[in-house]
């Protein structure tokens, strides 16, 4: 059965990414009427705001190799709970990102929710914007 309950979640994660700015990409999509668009197609949307996530100003890099990967790691638990929550209560939830390390909180999340056995059997969608 298709739901017609939609969660936006918003991701402003830009700590795994090369250069600044991806953080940006939640604000840009729901200002350009995402909630509106999906409402005009029937579905009824609740936006459950952002994740919250360090700023790299305010934290240490660590090792040039592994950059910020508490603070990743941390955000994408945050992230997972969130998800799993939107989908536990019947809403398909659509994460708005930020960088690619987002997926790691959205593809767990959506795995154990649907019991799969491994991430690879829950489906997730990926768009980009270009730059």
């Amino acid at each position: 059965m298709r739901t017609k309950n939609i969660a936006i979640i918003g991701a402003p994660l830009d700590l795994g990414a090369g250069r600044r700015g991806v953080d940006m990409g939640p604000s840009a999509v729901r200002v350009a009427g995402l909630h509106a668009r999906l409402a005009a197609l029937g579905y009824e949307v609740a936006d459950l705001g952002n994740v919250a996530v360090e700023q790299a100003e305010s934290v240490p890099a660590g090792p040039k190799r592994t950059r910020y990967l508490p603070q990743i790691a941390e955000a994408c638990t945050r992230l997972a709970r969130m998800v799993e929550k939107a989908a536990a209560g019947g809403a398909a939830p659509i994460v708005l990102g930020g960088d690619h390390s987002v997926a790691m909180g959205t593809v767990s999340a959506m795995a154990a929710h649907s019991g799969a056995r491994s991430a690879s059997s829950a489906w997730c969608g990926w768009t980009r914007t270009p730059t």
